[in-house]
């Protein structure tokens, strides 16, 4: 794994990003509850993006996002902002779009991706999750 950020959870997260499409689909589809294919996954700065034509997703993970990649895209169509960490919509810096950040809870994110997931290692877990 190549290190881009200074914590290993957000290089971590890049890697599984960069690898598996269902996670980028899964995160996709929470944040519009529309389907996209063919995401593409860009380490920025202070967040990573997703995007392909229809969609530019970023998960916050640092501090100088505002003044960055938000003032990036704010224009552009279908921008959507993300955050795994309650605390973001608290915070001074992003007090101008708070209203905008979507929380998603990684668990949840963790049950969209399984559920999306068509190999079948994921549907065994499915189908262990399924027993009474």
């Amino acid at each position: 794994m190549k290190l881009f950020y200074e914590r290993l959870e957000h290089n971590e997260l890049l890697s599984a990003l960069e690898n598996n499409q269902t996670i980028c689909k899964s995160l996709a589809y929470m944040t519009t509850f529309k389907k996209y294919e063919n995401l593409k996954v860009v380490p920025k700065t202070h967040s990573i993006e997703i995007f392909n034509d229809e969609i530019i997703l970023s998960i916050i993970l640092y501090v100088g996002f505002e003044n960055n990649e938000y003032v990036e895209n704010v224009n552009k169509s279908n921008f959507q902002i993300v955050s795994f960490q309650k605390t973001t919509n608290e915070m001074y810096e992003f007090t101008e779009f708070s209203n905008v950040i979507k929380f998603i809870e990684p668990k949840a994110l963790f049950y969209t991706s399984l559920s999306f997931a068509t190999d079948n290692f994921s549907n065994d877990l499915k189908t262990i999750l399924e027993i009474n």
